[in-house]
């Protein structure tokens, strides 16, 4: 990727910088973070968010912080006093406020350092966001797996801003926000990358970065089920999809489930894989309860640390046969996607999630897609969706990960079945 700020050219794959064609040397963590702030332009940045990317969660002083954003500064041609380029936002983080231009050969730079359009925050008189306008500026274009990726942004209905990505060509199916998501990280994921590669080549595919998580705004002031559900809406319009196929992950299937009992009429097939009807804290079972609490703490210890026992904990509960490089890939993208406090406080609210009274008001045909030895979101709860859902059916399959794998011996077959499931024909009235 190559980008230019303020007359300064940054290529992030030759890992240069250059001031008027002529290269300068910067830090590695100076580099990093104007690399941060450049792919994120107009985003408030927090220091928790700058420990996590540029120290990968290491301790460091406030002092030494300073002084890397007082480097980025000077290296492009900024100072404090101006912060003509990179603004403080007193005790919050920084903010890159100069335009951006993101050069890719081929093709004219086009700006997009300006705040990210706010749409859909005043809803029109049919109670839909209005659609943003597919031909505003994106503020990136990767090429990942085979697939341009243009990220863009809208404003759920409380005004939090959402990030959003649309890649494929053909019928449009909408994934629901994935805790522990961030729209560039997991395009080159072993665990998700394999997964998008393969619905981009059938599908016209939305996804978004959930609130809290991401490139979307990182401190929310709320995190109920319906906020979920508006963002959710919120990227629907934003994308112009009218009427389509909702693919719901773990907890985004209840996020799925709730879309779908809101807006039947703009559901055409829903798709829920690894999902549950009650998070685990109002859920009967004791254990169950004991459990969320467990993994807060681990959470709350060892988010992005290769070393912390939320590590250990995802490697037993959610990818027992993962591969190291799976295993590392979800460490980066813990350190991307969320600060640890984040984390815990959206854990917490999808943990009360329950979509219970709604499945039953669930119009469209429904696909439900459960791992027999889930451990994190019991296979009963599969069940279960898959019994009170009105036109549901279900496919068990023989694993014991909760992130369906490339290497499960029923990947295919699974993602087969969803495939033809989205894509199968209308089903006539009787």
């Amino acid at each position: 990727m190559k980008f230019r700020i303020a007359g300064h050219e940054i290529d992030t794959e030759r890992h240069t910088f250059r001031a008027g064609g002529e290269p300068v040397r910067l830090e590695p963590q100076v580099f990093d973070l104007i690399v941060l702030l450049a792919g994120n332009p107009g985003r408030l940045v927090s220091r928790d968010e700058l420990v996590a990317t540029i120290w990968r969660g290491r301790v460091v002083s406030d002092s030494t912080i300073d002084a890397r954003i007082a480097a980025a500064r000077k290296a492009l041609g900024d100072d404090g006093a101006r912060q003509a380029v990179i603004a403080t936002v007193p005790r919050r983080g920084i903010r890159l406020v100069a335009p951006v231009e993101q050069l890719e050969t081929g093709q004219e730079p086009s700006a997009t350092g300006q705040e990210p359009p706010a749409t859909g925050q005043a809803p029109s008189a049919t109670g839909q966001a209005p659609a943003q306008d597919d031909r505003a500026p994106a503020a990136h274009s990767p090429r990942a797996n085979g697939a341009a990726q243009r990220i863009r942004f809208t404003r759920s209905r409380d005004g939090t801003r959402i990030a959003w990505a649309r890649t494929g060509e053909g019928p449009p199916l909408l994934r629901a926000g994935l805790f522990l998501g961030h729209l560039e990280q997991e395009q080159n994921s072993p665990v998700w990358g394999p997964v998008y590669q393969r619905l981009n080549a059938s599908f016209s595919l939305v996804r978004y970065d959930q609130r809290g998580f991401g490139l979307s705004d990182r401190d929310p002031a709320r995190l109920e089920l319906e906020d979920y559900i508006d963002d959710l809406e919120a990227v629907a319009d934003a994308a112009g999809f009218d009427r389509f196929a909702l693919l719901g992950l773990s907890q985004g299937a209840a996020i799925a489930v709730g879309f779908a009992a809101r807006r039947p009429e703009r559901v055409s097939r829903l798709v829920l894989v690894g999902g549950f009807v009650q998070g685990r804290m109002v859920r009967p079972s004791e254990e169950e309860r004991a459990r969320a609490a467990a993994v807060l703490a681990m959470i709350r210890e060892g988010w992005g640390d290769p070393e912390g026992p939320f590590l250990q904990a995802f490697a037993t509960l959610y990818m027992p046969d993962a591969t190291p490089e799976q295993l590392l890939s979800i460490v980066g993208l813990q350190r991307a996607a969320a600060t640890p406090e984040m984390a815990v406080r959206i854990r917490d609210a999808i943990d009360h999630f329950d979509v219970s009274d709604r499945l039953e008001r669930i119009e469209a045909p429904t696909l439900v897609v459960h791992a027999n030895r889930d451990a994190v979101h019991p296979f009963a709860q599969g069940l279960r969706l898959a019994e009170s859902l009105p036109r549901a059916e279900l496919m068990a399959i023989e694993s014991r990960n909760h992130a369906p794998l490339p290497q499960d011996q029923e990947w295919r077959a699974a993602w087969d079945a969803v495939e033809k499931f989205v894509l199968a024909r209308p089903e006539r009235a009787a």
